[in-house]
C-alpha cells in the first residue's frame, strides 16, 4: 500500500508523537464538509450480498494504539454507506482522524470504495484528503486494477466466508497524487482464520471472522463480527479496538 502521515488497513501512521484531543478540536467547518460529504455519497445506491452482515451501514469509534512511538492513543471513525466510483456502484468506508501534534490540530479523512459481486466483495480504490482549515482538500485517489482480468478492483473478502480459506491476487495500481500519476504492481495473499469470541473496550462479540492480510513483509489481522464489521485490527505497529458503536458523538 502507498504510505502517508498515518495508515489504516495497510498504511503506517509515522508521526513521531501525537497527542489527539479529538473530542475537544474545534472541527465545526470540516465536520459540516463531512455530513454533507456522506449524505451525498448515501444518495447513490449499490447491490450487496453478505455487505449488510460484515459491513453494516453503522458508525464505529475505535482507538488506535501505536507499539513502537511515543505516540498517545487517539480515536478513529468509522461509517459505511453507499456511493458510485469510476462509475461503479459500491460500498463506501469513509475513516476520519483528528489529532494534535506539537501545538497543531490535524485532520484527514479516507473513502475506501467495495464493489459486491456474487462471489465476494472487491477493493476498487480510496481517494484520501486533508483539511486545510476552511475546506477538505483531495490530496490522492487510487484506483486498483486485477492483473488477471484486467477489471476494476481485487478480491478483498470471498463469499462464503469459510475458515481456513486462503487466495492471492495480483493487482496493478494507479495513483494520483497532487496531479501526479503513477503506476505501480503489487502481489498479496490473505486467507480466513478461525472463528472465534473477541473482547475488546466496546465488550464481548462471538463469531468474528479472522481476515488475515499479507504484503510483503507486512502482515495484518481484521477481527471482523457479523452485523457490527471489524472490531479490532492489530498490525506490526499499531493496534486498533471498537470503544462504541453507533457512538453519541461523531466523530
Amino acid at each position: 500500500m502507498v504510505k502517508r502521515i498515518f495508515i489504516v488497513m495497510g498504511f503506517v501512521f509515522s508521526v513521531a508523537a501525537a497527542q489527539v484531543l479529538a473530542e475537544a478540536i474545534n472541527v465545526g467547518p470540516a465536520i459540516t464538509d463531512l455530513r454533507d460529504r456522506v449524505a451525498d455519497l448515501e444518495e447513490n445506491s449499490c447491490g450487496v450480498v453478505e455487505q449488510g452482515v460484515w459491513f453494516p451501514k453503522k458508525n464505529l469509534k475505535l482507538l488506535a494504539t501505536h507499539y513502537h512511538e511515543p505516540v498517545d492513543p487517539f480515536y478513529r471513525w468509522v461509517s459505511f454507506s453507499t456511493a458510485i466510483f469510476e462509475g461503479v456502484e459500491c460500498t463506501l468506508k469513509v475513516e476520519y482522524w483528528a489529532f494534535e501534534y506539537e501545538g497543531q490540530s490535524y485532520q484527514s479523512r479516507y473513502e475506501y470504495y467495495y464493489q459486491e459481486k456474487e462471489d465476494g466483495l472487491y477493493y476498487i480504490g480510496y481517494r484520501s484528503y486533508s483539511h486545510n482549515g476552511e475546506s477538505w482538500v483531495l490530496t490522492v485517489e487510487n484506483s486498483y486494477y486485477s492483473d488477471a482480468t484486467g477489471e476494476l478492483g481485487y478480491l478483498y473478502m470471498p463469499y462464503p466466508v469459510i475458515p481456513g480459506a486462503s487466495w492471492g491476487q495480483s493487482y496493478t495500481s494507479i495513483t494520483n497524487n497532487d496531479g501526479q500519476t503513477s503506476v505501480s504492481y503489487n502481489v498479496s495473499s490473505k486467507s480466513y482464520g478461525v472463528v472465534e469470541d473477541v473482547v475488546v473496550p466496546a465488550g464481548f462479540y462471538s463469531g468474528c471472522i479472522q481476515l488475515v492480510s499479507n504484503s510483503g513483509s507486512s502482515q495484518s489481522m481484521d477481527w471482523i463480527c457479523p452485523n457490527v464489521g471489524i472490531v479490532k485490527h492489530t498490525h506490526s505497529s499499531y493496534r486498533l479496538e471498537l470503544v462504541e458503536e453507533n457512538p453519541s458523538v461523531w466523530p
